[in-house]
């Protein structure tokens, strides 16, 4: 993202020894930084990152006393737990992290932009719903607009490893399989028929959930969404206009909206309540490797 302000998080060190005769040590600073504002018409704007199911602040990081290490530790065998407390030991946390396998279809990120909505003439009302449901991105709504609304944006981060935020539903996945072996050859993902939604209930994620737990509210794609020109990522953007899911978010989904819809995945992540007068964009980033 273009004028992005970004602040260090962490920077960790690695000593590297090139042995006899020189017996030299170099210390390797790496740094890492998420963006934490935007500037839009000359305004910065928060962008506010969270991380996991537990909605934390930072990446958990990989060592044996984190809880959340714990808590995978219950969920894999004692094969794999042997193998990983060994190589955490002998490489190193932030090693360790580098080759463990991310592997499944899960979602990678949840963004919610939060917009005071306006009356703009020659648009008219909900004029920021209406120009995010043309495809506008948030830049190009402070072009156009020549002044900012936008309050927040706020990204939950998701590690398929450490603190994953959801599931592949079991009518999903069977969904994907139908779709591309032709035995149902209509009720596609696409930007006519694919749905976004956001509910309020903070159940945990189950693989047989076939919907939105609590007050689902879904509104169809924004234009150019799906967008899959990423490897092996595919993006769901819709835009919720004043009025609509004025409601705690807790729960996310993407569906097809065909007689009996399918849902693709389920995942909780706490983005905040909706007001009156506000546009907010969901936005659900899926990957699969």
């Amino acid at each position: 993202m273009y004028n992005d302000k970004k602040i260090p998080l962490k920077k960790t060190e690695r000593s590297v020894s090139y042995g006899s005769p020189s017996n030299f040590k170099e210390a390797l600073g790496i740094h890492k930084s998420l963006s934490r504002f935007t500037k839009i018409a000359g305004v910065e704007v928060p962008i506010i990152h969270k991380f996991g199911k537990h909605n934390l602040d930072e990446m958990p990081s990989y060592n044996l006393e984190n809880p959340h290490i714990q808590d995978l530790f219950k969920n894999i065998s004692a094969l794999q737990k042997l193998k990983m407390k060994a190589g955490l030991q002998a490489m190193g946390s932030e090693n360790m992290k580098l080759i463990m396998q991310k592997s499944g279809f899960y979602t990678e990120k949840i963004i919610v932009e939060k917009y005071k909505e306006v009356y703009i003439p020659g648009i008219g009302n909900d004029a920021i719903h209406k120009l995010n449901q043309k495809g506008y991105d948030r830049h190009q709504i402070g072009v156009k607009l020549g002044a900012n609304y936008l309050q927040e944006v706020h990204i939950h981060h998701a590690d398929p490893v450490l603190c994953p935020v959801n599931l592949l539903l079991n009518e999903g996945g069977d969904e994907i399989w139908a779709l591309v072996t032709e035995e149902n050859a209509i009720d596609y993902f696409t930007n006519a028929l694919a749905d976004i939604g956001t509910g309020t209930s903070v159940t945990a994620p189950a693989a047989t959930d076939t919907e939105l737990l609590g007050t689902p509210v879904y509104v169809g794609m924004e234009a150019s969404f799906p967008a899959s020109a990423t490897t092996r990522r595919v993006d769901f953007k819709g835009s919720f206009g004043d009025g609509v899911a004025q409601q705690a978010w807790e729960e996310f989904s993407v569906r097809n909206s065909n007689v009996t819809p399918k849902n693709l995945i389920r995942a909780t992540a706490s983005k905040g309540t909706k007001a009156a007068g506000e546009t907010w964009t969901l936005e659900i980033q899926i990957t699969a490797s």
